[in-house]
Parts: C-alpha cells; structure tokens; sequence
C-alpha cells in the first residue's frame, strides 16, 4: 500500500484524499493538507519519501527545528 510522503501513513489509492505525481512516480495524500504541502516543494518531500519506503527498523526520524514538516534528522538506534 502506498504510503502518505508528508506524513508517513498509509493510503489506499481508492480511498485517497488526493494524489499528485511528480517525476514520473504517483503519490497519493491521506489528508488534502498533506497533498497541499507535498505541492509546495515535492523534491524535499520525494526525499523524505524515499527514505520511509526503506522501511529499515535501525532508522528513526523525527522533525527537527521550527519547520518541522520540511527539516528531518535521521537517527540511530539510540536517537542520536
């Protein structure tokens, strides 16, 4: 199931607030807010995009600094 690039929840491409593609890839939004901001700067988000596809366990992120929908700090395992 696709997965929401903004905000990381999954959506159902049938069931989806909206969807938008940007370089060839289709992404779809579970909130139109979500699909607003991905519009507004899609080449920070498609990054943020490709790091959650991975879905590897060790990495956690978490928003960092005054602008947390755009600035995102990849952790260890110890959340350094």
């Amino acid at each position: 199931m696709p997965i929401d690039p903004v905000c990381g929840m999954s959506v159902d491409p049938a069931t989806a607030a909206g969807s938008y593609d940007y370089q060839g890839t289709s992404y779809y939004f579970c909130n139109p807010s979500c699909l607003t901001r991905f519009k507004a700067a899609p080449a920070s988000w498609e990054a943020f995009a490709r790091l959650i596809a991975k879905d590897e366990p060790s990495v956690l992120m978490r928003p960092v600094g005054l602008d947390r929908y755009r600035k995102w700090a990849v952790l260890d395992e110890k959340g350094m």
